[in-house]
């Protein structure tokens, strides 16, 4: 699935694609939204509690506190995941993942981000809670995700599942069916 457009919200959980993933699964999806909110914001998702994998943004992201390129606030798993749009807010703000830890009465829940990454120039961040940030240069080199384990088509070294694949001039990563979509 993909969203495109604007996303506005008032208040928390906001995300380009879903508010709120509470104990579900995000996969194989991207946004390309400008997403608006007050905390818990997330270019993909606003607030985090189940599994995102192989997912990424491409639009703005706008908010206060727990600001995330990908995700604002993450209590869960992302993996194999990254984002190339601008990010700005006041607290908490980070290229991938705007925080990763919530503390409740006596528990702390941490969030895990695994082999995802940002784009540092273009995010405008030179931090997260998550992932690595890379230049837009590496963003953009095949190499850099083959090596990170990142299944593309036509290679079995990571797998067959063939889920992602790079445009032949300097571009980053996209889903496979996008490429379908594209012929």
């Amino acid at each position: 699935s993909h969203s495109t457009g604007t996303v506005n919200g008032s208040y928390h959980s906001v995300g380009g694609l879903v508010g709120s993933n509470y104990k579900g699964s995000v996969t194989t999806s991207y946004s390309s939204c400008t997403t608006n909110g007050a905390w818990s914001v997330g270019g993909l998702v606003g607030n985090n509690e189940g599994d995102i994998a192989t997912c990424y943004n491409a639009g703005a992201v706008n908010g206060d506190i727990g600001v995330g390129g990908l995700v604002g606030g993450n209590l869960s798993s992302i993996t194999m995941c990254y984002s190339t749009g601008p990010v700005t807010g006041k607290g908490d703000v980070g290229g991938l993942v705007g925080f990763n830890t919530s503390t409740n009465k006596k528990t702390t829940i941490y969030g895990n981000t695994g082999v995802s990454f940002w784009d540092l120039e273009t995010s405008g961040q030179s931090s997260s809670a998550g992932g690595t940030g890379l230049t837009t240069v590496k963003m953009q080199t095949p190499s850099i995700f083959f090596e990170a384990g990142w299944d593309f088509m036509g290679e079995a070294e990571n797998g067959t599942e063939d889920i992602w694949w790079i445009p032949e001039a300097q571009s980053y990563p996209r889903l496979w069916w996008e490429l379908i979509l594209e012929n």
